[in-house]
């Protein structure tokens, strides 16, 4: 099984948040193998959503950054990771949502 996995975390690899999410997968390749594609958002470029809709028309999205490429990767599923400060998700992960 194919899965991305966004790292929201700041520290990358270092974190606490991808310990907890190595855990998490390893008990997934007890059941069955996975090969995991990692995507860090801090070490992309990622412009917020200007809400003009061109995406909505069928044109696109304007934005030239690395977000057309991570949605080209996306394999079914997707996991999301990132610590919750404040109740919220990091800043270099709120940037790339869309």
């Amino acid at each position: 099984m194919k899965i991305l996995l966004i790292n929201g975390s700041p520290k990358r690899e270092q974190s606490d948040t991808m310990r907890l999410t190595r855990a998490f997968l390893d008990g997934m390749r007890d059941v069955l193998p996975v090969e995991v594609q990692t995507i860090c958002p801090i070490d992309r470029v990622i412009e917020p959503c200007r809400g003009c809709f061109a995406c909505m028309r069928g044109g696109g999205c304007v934005r030239q950054d690395d977000m057309k490429q991570i949605l080209a990767d996306i394999p079914c599923p997707a996991i999301c990771c990132c610590s919750a400060f404040r109740s919220t998700a990091t800043a270099c992960l709120r940037r790339s949502r869309g």
